[in-house]
């Protein structure tokens, strides 16, 4: 396999735009590597979209959901099944249940059926039953309540970290005009911070569709330039954003460096450019530089 075969697949893979000047020398070198070295490299190596839906990550993910919307859940149990004097017998059956939905369930039955025994003439024991099994329900029903809004928010705070990553992906091709000795990832960092501010200030969200980037308004629909009524993509939107605010660098020729296509801002008659933005985004990344 050559060496600039290998490149190409998994530049592909990342998003990287391999047109580029600086992939010319990389791509033209004839060195040969092992069928089963870069085999093994490319197999190891996932986008954000085949991570997200690979089978086992999936499943540990889902494991470390639970474990956290569970967790110091069964530490009550014990004290329950204190109050409702379970037997020996009765305490391995429900320790056998496993799962804390389960156990939940067998509490419940078990106090249901204390409350149901006939009465002795101690009216103060019934009533406390009575009272452990409303107290049962209530934690049940909080139990899934905490546990429904946890996984809720572990998902929206995982999609938002692959949003990031795709989009920190898309913005790593880019020519920043930024110091050379700042490093690559904080080039990247500045110009995603650009770009969701202006998002932000436009009402503007990103989102996965089909495993791709979007930019929606926030009732879900695509922006609408005002100029002539045609859609916004995401990547008119991001080159607007990096070109007004002259964070990419010029050729001779005073055009970006870049593929892609610059656009005007929608909610600006002529998209005018900050002209102190350059200057001050450079001093603050140089205060930012160790």
């Amino acid at each position: 396999m050559l060496i600039r075969d290998l490149l190409a697949k998994l530049a592909k893979k990342a998003g990287l735009d391999t047109t580029q000047p600086e992939w010319a020398d990389l791509l033209a070198s004839n060195l040969e590597i092992n069928d089963g070295i870069g085999t093994a490299i490319d197999g190891k190596l996932m986008t954000a979209d085949i991570a997200f839906n690979n089978a086992d990550l999936r499943a540990k993910f889902k494991n470390l959901y639970y474990a956290e919307a569970l967790n110091g859940v069964d530490s009550k149990f014990a004290n329950i099944a204190e109050q409702l004097k379970l037997s020996d017998e009765e305490l391995i059956d429900f320790n056998a249940q496993g799962t804390t939905f389960k156990k939940t369930d067998w509490l419940l039955k078990k106090a249901k059926d204390l409350a149901e025994k006939p009465a002795t003439g101690n009216g103060k024991k019934e009533q406390e039953l009575v009272d452990t099994i409303n107290k049962l329900n209530q934690d049940k029903a909080k139990l899934i309540a905490d546990h429904d809004g946890v996984i809720k928010g572990l998902k929206d705070s995982q999609e938002t970290e692959l949003i990031n990553y795709m989009m920190m992906t898309d913005l790593a091709a880019r020519t920043y005009a930024l110091p050379d000795e700042m490093p690559a990832e904080m080039k990247t960092s500045i110009a995603l911070a650009a770009l969701q501010r202006e998002a932000t200030a436009k009402g503007y969200v990103i989102k996965r569709d089909n495993g791709q980037l979007v930019l929606l308004t926030k009732d879900g629909t695509k922006p609408i330039k005002e100029d002539d009524n045609t859609e916004i993509g995401l990547k008119d939107f991001t080159d607007g954003v990096l070109h007004t605010n002259k964070l990419l660098k010029v050729s001779d020729g005073g055009e970006p460096q870049t593929k892609t296509r610059t656009v005007e801002l929608p909610g600006n008659e002529k998209a005018p450019t900050n002209q102190g933005a350059a200057a001050d985004m450079e001093a603050q990344a140089k205060s930012m530089m160790p």
